[in-house]
């Protein structure tokens, strides 16, 4: 992805800086070159919203004004300044909240499904995961369950030893998993059926 938006990028990265000062830069160059189909983004459609837009541009660049401070504070909703919220209102139902705390999110999350479970109906399914091995769905062998249980959670994917989970729920995917079944990291979707192991 070689046309990311800042601040993902640093300006001065191998595949930016056209003075390579380090072998490691030289490298990088040079696995560029060796692309034989590049795609370059000029636009980010994200976000159309002009005046986000700004922000976002000026948040890049080291370039906040106190204007900018006061639009993140309409919807930070912990701020005075923030417009009147009730989240029980259907436009808030299918809010997206943003946290860069996992614990918050994880009680978000919980609290999110019990809700939409309560306002729908729908039954709250609570499954046991399990882990295979590569794209054949091997069982791992006991040493390499061994070894899964003692990873550190980060390198599971946060994946929680049972899932709960609901027709209509909201999910986002939060690891590349499958690229060409386009179950990629934040592909986000809706559970429309669930379908019951035959063990079940």
């Amino acid at each position: 992805d070689f046309h990311q938006f800042p601040p993902v990028v640093r300006a001065h990265a191998a595949l930016y800086d056209s003075e390579c000062s380090t072998d490691l830069s030289a490298r990088g160059h040079e696995l560029y070159w060796q692309f034989d189909n590049v795609i370059l983004l000029d636009e980010q459609l994200r976000v159309t919203d002009i005046e986000w837009m700004g922000l976002l541009d000026r948040l890049c660049s080291g370039t906040c004004m106190e204007e900018d401070i006061d639009l993140l504070n309409t919807v930070t909703l912990d701020s005075p300044s923030c417009c009147p919220t009730n989240l029980d209102e259907s436009s808030w139902s299918d809010a997206i909240f943003i946290t860069s705390q996992n614990a918050v999110h994880n009680e978000w999350n919980v609290e999110a499904l019990r809700q939409h479970c309560i306002r729908t109906g729908n039954v709250l399914y609570r499954s046991p995961t399990e882990d295979y091995r590569g794209k054949t769905w091997e069982e791992l062998s006991m040493k390499e369950q061994l070894d899964v249980v003692a990873m550190m959670e980060k390198k599971t994917g946060h994946i929680p030893d049972m899932l709960e989970i609901a027709i209509g729920m909201k999910a986002m995917v939060t690891i590349n998993i499958a690229m060409e079944l386009d179950l990629a990291n934040s592909t986000r979707g809706t559970i429309e059926v669930l379908i019951l192991d035959p063990r079940e």
